[in-house]
């Protein structure tokens, strides 16, 4: 019983990791391609993020800041919408890719973001491989079958399941987690930003992480202090890129795996440009343990951060590029990285745990 568990739990995984081999490239792309031109306008001293560059007389500028409002977030946006498709595809071939699709596109312009898409996908393939096991037709009507009466059926089932279920849902999710943040500041300044900072590391991109970000960014626009929200979106990331370091260097008993070892890096780089999804390898490999570290972590930094006295605002950036435009840069670094060292130790103690006890196991199977 136990080892048809591990199986069910491993083939999960593994379709898991599919849709983020094919996320992180457009995700990645997307972003960098912004930060370079967030970096390109810092370095010229102009400002791109307002409504007025966009229509600016020097093109240039008005490039910069199209790249930056317009072409990376939109194109970032298509993780969603590709994260399900292959999803799907890696259950039921290219038979479930169009209608992973269509269930990330909707859990997009839905409220259910990247947890809606992890439903669909997973939905959309499980329902495309019963589909075909039932649904067979001679030869002579395969093509038809495949072109036109699965995507139908398929498109149908999406529809309805995200209609009815996974954007209420996220839509519930998103009320209930304002509602908390709302209470929670009423008891103050520190525990506020422990609270959105968790909450933004909480799912990588889902719905918790978008409450808090809406909610983080309408104070934003009241002089709110910024910090929480950008520590919650690097945290995690970083601290899993840290993990990886401290096992490579220090513990060496390759405690994260091959996989998991390469992608530590590309989740550090990506934590460094306010990247979240970079953490998602690790908590989809682990989430009973990784979502609470990610948490602990990501409050721990940004209540030490604002407690010492940092300050950042809408318009600055709180990543990579904007860490020398802080009024403390060195104090902002610090937090940041205490915060993203909290993960990383968690993180190496953890995967030690579970090291030792698949060593058991193997050793019991063995005898």
């Amino acid at each position: 019983m136990g080892e048809t568990k591990r199986t069910t739990w491993r083939a999960i995984q593994q379709h898991l990791m599919t849709g983020i081999g094919y996320m992180i490239p457009v995700l990645m792309a997307a972003s960098l391609a912004g930060a370079i031109a967030s970096l390109s306008a810092a370095v010229l001293g102009w400002d791109i993020g307002s409504a007025e560059a966009l229509e600016s007389a020097n093109m240039f500028l008005k490039f910069l800041a199209w790249v930056k409002q317009v072409a990376a977030p939109q194109c970032q946006n298509l993780m969603y919408p590709v994260f399900g498709a292959y999803l799907a595809y890696s259950i039921a071939d290219r038979q479930a890719l169009a209608i992973g699709f269509f269930g990330g596109y909707l859990a997009l312009i839905g409220p259910s973001g990247f947890v809606g898409a992890i439903i669909i996908g997973f939905a959309a393939g499980f329902f495309m491989k019963w589909l075909q096991q039932v649904w067979k037709p001679g030869r002579q009507y395969r093509t038809i079958m495949n072109f036109c009466a699965y995507p139908i059926v398929g498109a149908i089932f999406a529809f309805t399941l995200m209609f009815w279920i996974v954007n209420p849902l996220g839509s519930f999710i998103n009320q209930t987690m304002q509602n908390i943040i709302n209470a929670v500041g009423l008891y103050g300044e520190l525990p506020l930003a422990a609270m959105i900072s968790g909450m933004m590391a909480f799912d990588c991109g889902g719905p918790v992480n978008k409450a808090a970000f809406t909610i983080a960014y309408s104070l934003g626009a009241t002089g709110w202090n910024m910090v929480p929200l950008t520590y919650g979106a690097m945290i995690a990331p970083l601290g899993f890129g840290i993990g990886v370091a401290i096992d490579k260097f220090i513990i060496k008993k390759n405690i994260f795996g091959e996989d998991l070892s390469g992608q530590g890096f590309s989740g550090f780089i990506m934590g460094l440009f306010n990247v979240t999804e970079g953490a998602l390898p690790l908590v989809l490999d682990d989430p009973v343990a990784m979502i609470p570290i990610n948490v602990i972590g990501s409050a721990f930094g940004a209540a030490l951060s604002v407690w010492v006295g940092n300050y950042n605002y809408i318009g600055r950036p709180g990543n990579v590029l904007g860490f020398f435009l802080q009024d403390n840069p060195l104090s902002y670094i610090l937090c940041l990285f205490a915060g993203a060292a909290v993960v990383g130790v968690l993180t190496c103690f953890r995967r030690m745990q579970l090291a030792k006890k698949r060593e058991l196991t193997e050793d019991g199977a063995e005898s």
